[in-house]
């Protein structure tokens, strides 16, 4: 499989910020922070999968690594680490370069094993405008088992994903009970590469967004955000030549769709006896629609389909103090599937629950 590529671009970025800060030191002043997480989870269907795929993969001993069972107990393992320099002129505000690293270790299903990183850049002027741009990564994520159409070998779909993000934000006064109304416009671009025998399904997805977040009276915050994506199907030789040869390998299908994805959510703020408390209600719906050129026989998972994923999610955060704190929190997502294929449902829908808690700690 390749490597995860080096966001080259600002990875040097962050380097020469932190140059600047080291070299004039005098006439900036500036501060690092690093935070470390644990978290235990319990997620009744780790891959996402209908009742008739599950029980399919529980009796066929052609499919390996073994699945055992549906549902699992994970921990994640994760370091935050941010370096902020504040500008000379306070009125250009300051830069913060951000670090997010993670390890996610399935108990039983260790196959399913995979990390996440994510590099950042940010810029605010305070109270004025902002801009982002970041990168994230993901190493090895296991999808499922694939029939290879060219070879009809089975193998692991896990695969490495590339996303590169730009976000400016603009921040007005207060309207009336509207405090601190933010108006973002983001723009992403994402690889996705399977192994070297997979390469059907990479994909290349492009997405915009606007994204609204006000701050309200009584310890309210709000956010309303819409987006959306184009996704191409299209194949890269990325376990033979590192990504660089496009083959266009989708003969046993074509999951090239368009998204609209509308999320929302509340946050209230308080004390509780003595402890800051935040508790948080969230709800994503995602509307796709794919696009394939094949016919129902030879698509008949993609041909004329159209598909709802929706997560429903309720979080509290209880900062103990000013360096700890947990986050106990519940989500539900389920997927609806339509299409010409009658049997579509019965192999695409699924529902997954998961709950679970978090630690964080404040080392510095």
């Amino acid at each position: 499989m390749s490597s995860v590529r080096t966001p080259s671009a600002l990875l040097a970025a962050g380097i020469l910020l932190a140059i600047a800060v080291s070299a004039s030191a005098a006439r900036r002043t500036f501060d690092w922070g690093l935070s470390v997480e644990e978290k235990l989870s319990g997620d009744s269907n780790i891959l996402r999968l209908a009742s008739p795929e599950v029980d399919r993969l529980d009796r066929d001993q052609a499919f390996q690594p073994a699945l055992d069972g549906a549902g699992d107990l994970r921990m994640d393992h994760r370091v935050l680490a941010d370096l902020r320099a504040n500008l000379p002129d306070r009125r250009w505000g300051w830069l913060e370069l951000g670090l997010d690293a993670k390890y996610v270790n399935f108990f039983a299903n260790s196959f399913n094993n995979y990390s996440t990183q994510r590099l950042s850049l940010t810029w605010q002027q305070k109270p004025g405008w902002g801009a982002d741009v970041s990168w994230f990564g993901i190493n090895n994520f296991y999808l499922r088992e694939f029939q290879d159409a060219d070879t009809g070998e089975l193998h692991g779909t896990d695969f490495d994903s590339n996303e590169y993000r730009i976000r400016l934000k603009a921040r007005s006064e207060d309207f009336g009970p509207v405090q601190k109304p933010t108006l973002s416009l983001i723009y992403s671009f994402e690889q996705v590469f399977y192994n070297g025998w997979f390469t059907e399904y990479d994909t290349d997805t492009r997405e915009v967004g606007l994204r609204l977040d006000v701050d309200l009276p009584r310890g309210l915050s709000a956010d309303l955000q819409y987006y959306y994506a184009t996704t191409d199907n299209v194949g890269y030789d990325s376990g033979r030549s590192g990504g660089a040869s496009l083959i266009e390998d989708n003969d046993s299908g074509d999951g090239s769709h368009q998204e609209n994805r509308f999320q929302t959510g509340v946050d209230w703020r308080g004390d509780l006896y003595g402890h800051d408390l935040q508790v948080g209600l969230a709800f994503s719906w995602r509307h796709r629609e794919y696009q394939t050129q094949l016919g129902v026989l030879e698509d008949p998972v993609h041909a004329g389909r159209n598909d709802d994923r929706l997560l429903l999610s309720l979080n509290k955060i209880w900062r103990i103090d000013k360096r700890y704190s947990l986050r106990p929190f519940i989500e539900r997502e389920w997927r609806r599937v339509g299409g010409p294929w009658e049997r579509l449902p019965q192999y695409k829908n699924y529902a997954a629950n998961r709950m679970g808690i978090a630690l964080r700690v404040v080392v510095r």
